[in-house]
């Protein structure tokens, strides 16, 4: 009898017809489901079936040998339902199939389909919801229903790729089906068939390049009337981290739900969806801290708030385990039955999953291969002559076909299945009222492990309410289900286009028309005429979304506080210090110059810290933000207005935090209209500033905007009237300054303190030359300052960077990202050069406990007791549910845990030694990271250069390159970079990395982990090659498909951290069978052996399983007792000597062999990579040019000898920020490799230290030397090459600080943080340049900081470089030839930088470079320390 019989002959609760009372599908009942082989089956006891016989596969064909078209004689044929079959049979089907449903309307027959027919599907689907429960909706629960049902006809999709985009793919061609509401369905097809492009379509998340029709209950879509009613639930659950569950629930609920519902009816409503999905008990938890599953439950609760009638979810169960997906379906299936359209892709669904499923929609190649009933698959492959194993999942056998395994040379599979459903169109297949047994059969399995407290129990929300009597007394009345308002706001007042209750109805009018309803009801009062209008799209108004999104975002600032509190804690640090350096300057006249520069300062500090703070923001947050505002959580006006509004207090204490202190120790007038007018013109820059920040946030990419940002405000600096007055700029440059708003910053703070008739400054000089206001403000070209204007400007400025950056922001939520589709080929194995046979090995394991250090008395360990063996030429499986403690375990073996484990570990019958043992095996984690700029091939070459002994000739290093790429069939992309792979050849390549020293143990976690079918099977179908040659080969798999399950040799299946079985993969169904575990028809054996791990807690028979394998593998004779001491390998609790640092591998080359290999690797990766080089060199050019022109041929006019200064402090300040800022990402990119191969043995921290100091040189000797060549002949200094070489080496120096600054802020710091902290804390190093206040002016307790500034040895080297050496007298090109500075003697003396000590600061920026190359190498070791802990 068949799984499906079955079903329908123990579920008690399923009536007649099609009427599913949601009550019965509660976690209560717990009675469990007959086994297979009882008397009630007429079996004989508990034997288990025969399972289908695995004869030795052959190489030669990538179809497994055992999987043929016909397995045996008889028919395999799924046996329906009697009263199914009676339904088929009288019913004839247009496409003459041997049996055929009577079909559901399609699309295409919606207009034939009668008036009455329509009133009757109404009525069925409203009894099939109808429950004695209460709603959580009490207002709404009394309305009338609408259902959704989508259909789509001959929808095509093409894409464009290639360099010119002038190559395209057919994704989607002439797909057609329907999907009904009330039914949970399925979108299957391997990688690259088309799901994920077919479910955008349907969602309106892709809204153009498709051709073809959609109809809402048979009336055109329209997509704007649509989207309201939908959620759309992609694969990455992005979530906001510092917000709890609870929170997260309110807030959605206070943005989706509008004021119909009271906030204590809204609180009620998240308290019954979270006790319904099992999260109650973690409302208190943050969503960062929640595990995966909790994550997916959490990101579909979320959407459940405003109750929408189409739930679309991409994926919903990738990465999470059987246990977890299957809890996750019963989830959705439940709410399905409640009346929703409940549409999701899938990649490999458990039999258990599969049978849950009301419609399967089946994709490959872009074309459909099957639409109907999960329970009528096989009778549609059957009729096909393609009949499933017993042991096969019907869905795996599926995707097998699509994927050409069953081909013959004149036999095309997947075009026969097309044409039997003739894409999409055939209808036969359609599941029956009858066939839901089989689903209640699985969903009452669910059901149980959630009574039993194995799996957290979920459902759909119900709280139960009184029915008011008055309701009850008209005989049309039907109490809704639990959830069923279906957005009844919405839905009552639209008639096309989805409003049309009826199936194939004529419409009814408008859009905006209401429905005529013969009897009132109680409704909310509401305009229908409003519903459809652009400002009813949101359930919420505009104010109420910033309101809720303001509360949100300050919440965020708060518990995110590490950015916050260090802006505070700079701002305030830096402002102290600002004013301490200009105490006292603010009345007086001979500190004039001082006080402009301390203004041009505080405006520059504001301006950097406002910038580099917001500048990756949006990039961070736009995950979540699409997700939001794709389901009608708000506008993207409201959330842009909350995160202009929230940084506004923000950026007021910081400002504050900042000019208050200053203004006040700098005692500049105390007035408070002039402090005013001065903060609020600082302000308002800062603003602006966060505006261009935010806008090249929006428009680059998170690696793009951190390197190209600085060069963003260079312009602005250029033309802010400080390093240059307008009056000695070129002409046609001029122009320039009317556009910079630091120009009008600097004129408005001028304004703010010198003007509107200040009285004249106190001399206590014996001359001062400037001590009227009016006569500072000309001397600096300010001679008519206009605040207004100045602060026009910048509000206007301001307005206008806004209202860019929100198109921006518009753009990128709009825009379609095209991903390029890669599929792996199936691969036929051969044998070579490495396929050699291994020493036998067994390791053997036994009594393996382990616990959390610090965990309580009584807990339960993560491992108890494991025990087990593992063999050479046997390819093992780790099986069980996530928290079995399959990766613990692995840890344990492989000796990456050690801490905490005891246990006995026996290699060949001695104990293991950790040193020897880690020599000989290797592991390869999940998160196999990889440098992306080198092809497969110089990946693998420096795998061979450092693994391999330095005796190794280069002809055997190269033979073995060849051996890996021929075994694990790399050939194809020999020479393609490694980010342009596909996963499945990410997957074969990470292998190849470890295979180069030919290891007899390998270790694997996760290795089909994110893999399709296809590419799952070709991993596991190389691992097993490589365990056939003689090696131990242990995985941990997650759910492996029916015949990926069979390619193992043994399985190890764990559960609460205890073995219940290790032994051959053929022999594991027949164990448990004598247990009374019996694995019925056509079910994954994998899946059956992870549903018995479910039940191991509570089940008898699974301790009787444990007990045997402790008795096989504890307590065999052959295994030598061992005592705890230093000689063995056995591992116990209380030693803290081990350390993972101390196992670390040798290193198998010398020294200065490594740092050729490591340097050639970075330097070809580095001459690949576009952003981080080539852009850099031009930004360098372009910015250059830019100076020659600003500073055209100034350098030798002594009349423009402080815009000239002003021009070498410019290149400091470029050349500085230019290398250190773009430097901040290069250490985060390959600090995964780094760690992973220094922990593995491949190289010493010495030869990765100097190789990426020495690879990094060229880049920082090229762009200092092409922008200082430039600007040096341009801007006309002096040309004498010592000079020029002077201030070349200068400029190297300052490249060579900043860029190490920036990797060792990259490397300790978050990318956020550090990006604000490398210009933030080292702008205040400017001021003790020399040029903001000259050092002979500096108080004493302040030298000892002018000391450690490198900023002053670099401006006084390249000062003295320009103006020092004899240079002499310098020409005056002024009116009335007079200059006061002709001399450059005398200029280095007003600046206290007489004398030719070049060499002196030369030789301190060289300590200041030797100190910094060491803190690099302690941030290594740091990182190195960290990741170990």
């Amino acid at each position: 009898m068949s799984s499906w019989s079955l079903a329908s002959a123990v579920s008690p609760n399923v009536t007649s017809g099609d009427v599913i009372r949601l009550n019965n599908l509660r976690s209560s009942s717990e009675t469990n489901l007959p086994t297979r082989g009882s008397e009630k089956y007429g079996g004989s006891g508990g034997l288990p079936r025969p399972t289908t016989p695995v004869p030795g596969r052959k190489l030669s064909s990538k179809r497994p040998p055992h999987l043929t078209l016909n397995v045996s004689a008889k028919s395999h044929d799924a046996p329906l339902a009697e009263t199914e079959n009676t339904v088929l049979s009288a019913s004839a089907s247009i496409y003459g199939t041997p049996m055929g449903a009577t079909p559901i309307s399609s699309p295409a027959s919606h207009s034939q389909r009668s008036q009455k027919s329509q009133n009757s599907d109404e009525s069925r689907h409203s009894s099939s919801t109808a429950t004695s429960g209460g709603s959580i909706f009490p207002h709404e629960q009394y309305k009338t229903i609408k259902k959704i049902n989508i259909g789509f006809e001959n929808i095509c999709y093409t894409t464009k790729f290639g360099v010119f985009q002038k190559e395209t793919k057919d994704v989607l061609m002439g797909l057609t089906g329907y999907f009904k509401s009330g039914e949970l369905s399925a979108i299957l097809g391997p990688s690259g068939a088309g799901k994920s492009t077919l479910l955008n379509i349907l969602s309106g998340y892709t809204t153009y390049g498709y051709t073809g029709n959609f109809r809402i209950n048979g009336n055109q879509r329209d997509l704007k009337a649509f989207k309201p009613n939908l959620a759309f639930i992609r694969q990455d659950t992005s979530l906001q981290a510092f917000l709890s569950v609870k929170e997260a629930m309110h807030f959605a609920a206070n943005l989706k739900i509008g004021h119909h519902m009271t906030l204590s009816e809204k609180k009620e409503r998240v308290k019954s969806i979270l006790e319904a999905i099992g999260m109650y008990e973690n409302r208190h938890t943050r969503t960062g801290q929640l595990s995966g599953g909790q994550k997916k439950r959490l990101a579909i609760a979320l959407e459940l708030v405003n109750n929408p009638p189409v739930l679309i979810l991409d994926e919903p169960t990738t990465g999470l385990d059987s246990s977890t997906s299957n809890q996750l379906i019963n989830l959705l299936k439940k709410l399905a039955l409640e009346g929703r359209t409940v549409i999701c892709t899938i990649h490999q669904p458990s039999a258990l999953t599969f049978a849950m499923f009301d419609h399967l929609y089946a994709i490959g190649e872009g074309q459909c291969i099957y639409s109907g009933g999960s329970q009528n698959l096989l009778p549609f492959l059957g009729a096909l002559n393609l009949h499933c194993p017993e042991s096969y999942n019907p869905a795996d056998y599926l995707m097998e076909i699509a994927t050409h395994d069953y081909d013959t040379e004149d036999d095309n599979q997947l075009k026969k299945l097309v044409a039997l459903i003739d894409n999409g169109r055939n209808e036969d297949y359609r599941q029956s009222k009858s066939a839901r047994v089989a689903q209640l059969a699985a969903m009452k399995k669910v059901d149980q492990l959630m009574a039993a407290g194995l799996i957290t129990p979920v459902t759909a929300p119900v709280m139960s309410t009184s029915v008011p009597a008055h309701f009850l007394q008209g005989s049309t009345f039907k109490p809704l289900t639990p959830i069923n308002e279906l957005s009844s706001r919405v839905w009552d007042s639209q008639t096309t286009g989805i409003g049309s209750g009826d199936v194939g109805g004529k419409s009814a009018g408008s859009c905006c028309k209401p429905k005529k309803k013969k009897k009132p009801r109680p409704a909310l009062e509401l305009d229908p005429s409003h519903l459809c209008k652009r400002q009813n799209i949101y359930a919420t108004p505009f104010y109420r979304q910033l309101g809720i999104l303001l509360v949100r975002t300050f919440l965020l600032i708060w518990r995110d506080s590490s950015l916050t509190t260090m802006r505070f804690a700079i701002h305030l640090i830096t402002g102290l210090l600002i004013g301490t350096l200009y105490f006292g300057i603010g009345n007086d006249a001979s500190q004039t110059l001082n006080i402009f520069r301390y203004l041009f300062y505080t405006i520059m500090f504001i301006m950097y810290c406002a910038f580099s703070g917001i500048l990756v923001k949006f990039p961070l947050e736009f995950p979540i933000v699409s997700r939001e505002h794709f389901n009608r959580w708000y506008s993207l006006r409201a959330y842009y207005v909350a995160i202009t509004l929230a940084d506004l207090p923000i950026q007021i204490i910081c400002s504050a935090l900042f000019i208050v202190p200053t203004y006040l120790l700098t005692q500049q007038p105390l007035e408070p209209w002039r402090f005013g007018l001065f903060f609020l013109i600082v302000f308002v820059t800062a603003l602006v500033s966060q505006s261009i920040g935010l806008a090249v946030g929006a428009a680059l990419s998170l690696k793009l905007g951190s390197i190209l940002g600085p060069f963003f405000i260079c312009p602005f600096l250029q033309f802010s009237g400080f390093f240059l007055m307008e009056k000695d700029a070129p002409v046609y440059m001029r122009w320039m300054f009317d556009v910079s708003f630091l120009k009008y910053s600097l004129e408005g703070a001028m304004a703010a303190i010198f003007g509107y008739d200040r009285e004249r400054l106190v001399c206590e000089e014996m001359y001062c030359h400037l001590m009227v206001p009016k006569h500072i403000l000309k001397s600096l070209d300010m001679a008519d300052p206009n605040y207004s204007l100045a602060l026009i400007f910048l509000l206007g400025i301001l307005v206008f960077l806004r209202i860019l950056a929100f198109y921006i922001m518009s753009f990128r939520l709009r825009l379609i990202i095209s991903r390029r589709q890669m599929s792996d080929n199936a691969v036929q194995i051969q044998a070579n050069g490495l396929a050699q046979k291994q020493q036998a090995l067994e390791l053997h394991f036994s009594q393996v406990s382990y616990s959390l250090k610090g965990a309580a008395k009584g807990s339960t360990p993560i491992l108890n007791e494991a025990c087990g063996v593992f063999k050479s030429g046997r390819l093992t499986a780790i099986l069980g549910p996530s928290g079995a403690g399959k990766s613990t375990l692995l840890n344990a073996l492989a000796g990456f845990k050690l801490q905490g484990v005891s246990g006995q570990f026996l290699l060949n019958g001695k104990p293991r030694d950790m040193q020897s043992f880690r020599k000989m095996s290797a592991y390869i984690a999940q998160d196999f990271v990889m440098l992306n700029l080198l092809t497969v091939e110089e990946t693998l070459r420096v795998s061979v250069d450092l693994k391999m002994p330095s005796s190794t000739n280069p002809e055997d290093k190269q033979k073995t390159i060849d051996d890996i790429i021929d075994i694990l069939q790399l050939q194809s992309c020999r020479k393609t970079l490694v980010r342009n792979i596909s996963g499945g050849e990410h997957k074969r390549l990470s292998i190849g990395i470890e295979l180069v020293t030919n290891p007899p143990v390998m270790f694997f976690d996760e290795p089909t982990s994110g893999l399709d079918c296809v590419a799952s099977y070709q991993v596991i179908c190389h691992l097993q090659q490589l365990a056939h040659d003689g090696r131990i080969v242990v995985c941990v798999v997650h759910q492996p498909g029916s015949r990926l399950f069979q390619l193992f040799d043994d399985v190890l299946v764990l559960a609460h951290g205890e073995v219940l079985y290790a032994g051959e993969q053929r022999e594991m169904l027949g164990t448990f069978a004598t247990f009374g575990h019996i694995c019925p028809q056509y079910y994954n054996p994998a899946d059956f052996a992870l549903e018995v791990c479910s039940q191991s807690s509570t089940s008898e028979r699974c301790e009787s399983l444990i007990t045997q394998n402790k008795m096989i593998y504890c307590n065999s004779s052959n295994i030598v007792k061992l005592q705890v001491d230093e000689e063995t390998a056995l591992m116990d609790v209380h030693q803290e000597t081990l350390d993972l640092a101390d196992l670390r591998g040798k290193e198998q080359v010398g020294f200065w062999f490594q740092l050729s290999v490591l340097l050639r690797r970075h330097l070809r990766s580095m001459s690949r990579d576009m952003v981080a080089v080539q852009m850099r060199l031009v930004m360098h050019v372009v910015v250059a040019l830019l100076l020659g022109v600003v500073y055209w041929q100034i350098g030798g006019d002594a009349g423009k000898i402080v815009s000239n200064v002003s021009c070498l402090f410019f290149i400091i300040l470029f050349v500085f920020a230019g290398n250190a800022m773009p430097s901040i990402l290069l250490c985060m990119q390959d600090s995964a490799v780094f760690i992973r191969e220094y922990y593995n043995g491949w190289y010493s921290l010495g030869a990765y230290y100097l190789s990426k100091v020495l690879a990094d040189l060229p880049l920082q000797l090229t762009c200092p030397t092409m922008f200082i060549s430039i600007g040096y002949f341009m801007t006309g200094q002096p040309p004498e090459f010592h000079r020029f070489a002077m201030c070349w080496g200068i400029c190297v120096m300052t490249a060579f600080i900043g860029h190490f600054i920036g990797v060792i802020a990259g490397s300790l710091f978050p990318m956020q943080l550090a990006i604000f902290l490398v210009p933030s804390a080292t702008i205040p190093f400017l001021l003790f340049s020399g040029f903001f206040i000259r050092l002979s002016e500096l108080s004493w307790f302040l030298r000892p900081i002018c000391d450690v500034s490198f900023f002053r040895y670099i401006f006084e080297g390249l000062m003295r470089a320009i103006y020092g050496y004899d240079r002499g007298e310098l020409e005056c090109h002024a009116a009335m030839n007079f200059c006061y500075y002709r001399t450059a003697d005398q200029f280095l003396k007003d600046f206290a930088m007489q004398g030719d000590e070049f060499g002196w600061d030369m030789a301190v920026l060289g300590v200041f470079v030797i100190l910094l190359l060491l803190a690099f190498f302690v941030t290594l070791s740091t990182v190195i320390r960290r990741a170990l802990r």
